[in-house]
């Protein structure tokens, strides 16, 4: 491990631990509310999101990973943090309204053509009691199929207004847009990720300016 990395695993840390405005915050702050019943990682691809959350989510229910990837599937199922895990098309979601207390999909719907997308929010939002939590680039962002996986092509893009529009709240994440390129890479390694840490308190209340999105529905309040 080299020392560059080390110095920002540390950093990172630390900043998690003292401003509560990451993404990895924002979205534990509601998941928390759900300690039992089911949710639906809806992408979960090689569960590699929920396992950066598991050590802080407190969750004890069900938990289902899906995925139209059979090998990011299989890796996701070794890490024993899904309870099963689906072979399915995100176009299709096979689940009756209400059956999940929330439902996720992180780094999914800019792989989807538009109209699927949206068609995607309003499904999520039918079969899910509680919350719905999307995680998007802001804007398009150009990515071609890697990994020996046809689906990771980016087909669409979304900025935060049209979040709000669908009763979205909207947080900014990832610091300034400009500091990062395709692929999630840092422009300049470790100064642009010290510098999109030190913007996070900014873009998150902008995310227009921000490299990510985090999109956070409540559906209770809607029902009640």
């Amino acid at each position: 491990m080299t020392l560059n990395l080390i110095i920002s695993r540390t950093l990172k840390l630390l900043y998690e631990k003292l401003f509560p405005f990451t993404a990895q915050a924002t979205i534990l702050h509601h998941i928390n509310r759900i300690n039992t019943g089911k949710v639906l990682d809806v992408g979960c691809g090689k569960g590699e999101n929920i396992k950066f959350l598991s050590n802080e989510w407190h969750f004890r229910g069900v938990l289902i990973g899906f995925d139209m990837h059979m090998p990011y599937l299989r890796k996701a199922k070794t890490l024993k943090i899904y309870d099963d895990v689906l072979l399915a098309d995100a176009n299709h979601l096979p689940f009756r309204i209400s059956s999940f207390d929330a439902v996720l999909a992180f780094d999914l719907i800019e792989h989807l053509e538009k109209k699927q997308g949206l068609d995607f929010i309003r499904a999520c939002e039918k079969i899910s009691k509680d919350f719905v939590i999307i995680f998007t680039p802001v804007g398009y962002l150009s990515q071609e199929p890697y990994d020996g996986n046809p689906y990771q092509q980016h087909k669409s893009g979304y900025i935060p207004r049209e979040f709000r529009s669908l009763g979205y709240k909207v947080y900014g994440v990832r610091g300034l847009k400009f500091l990062w390129e395709g692929g999630a890479k840092p422009k300049l390694k470790l100064v642009s990720e010290l510098i999109s840490w030190m913007t996070q308190l900014f873009i998150y209340f902008y995310p227009d300016l921000a490299y990510q999105m985090l999109c956070i529905k409540s559906l209770r309040q809607l029902q009640s």
